[in-house]
């Protein structure tokens, strides 16, 4: 579930305005795809920093999310905490719901 609030849609809209001005993107790159770039703008982290910790895990970032666990300290799960503290839970991580950000 996503819970739409005034810090997760203002690091949506960083990132959005990250792709409008030309940042590398890639959809099957962990640190550049959708999920990366929010990251980036979360954790000020490089997405090769990003990609090196999502390979510590299986998958994408959907099944990454399945497996997710809020008590382990390892890299990878840095990254997931981040995403829950903005308000978004899995296994939405990588859905975007933009039609409720306008209101924001």
């Amino acid at each position: 579930m996503a819970y739409p609030n005034h810090a997760l849609v203002t690091a949506l809209r960083k990132a959005a305005g990250n792709l409008r001005s030309g940042v590398f993107y890639a959809w099957g790159h962990h640190g550049a795809c959708n999920c990366g770039q929010l990251l980036q703008v979360l954790t000020h982290l490089s997405r090769e920093e990003i990609l090196s910790y999502a390979h510590m895990g299986k998958g994408e970032w959907t099944e990454i999310a399945e497996e997710y666990c809020n008590i382990a300290e390892i890299p990878l799960y840095l990254l997931m905490t981040e995403l829950e503290k903005l308000g978004l839970h899995p296994p939405i991580f990588t859905i975007w719901n933009t039609s409720r950000i306008a209101k924001y």
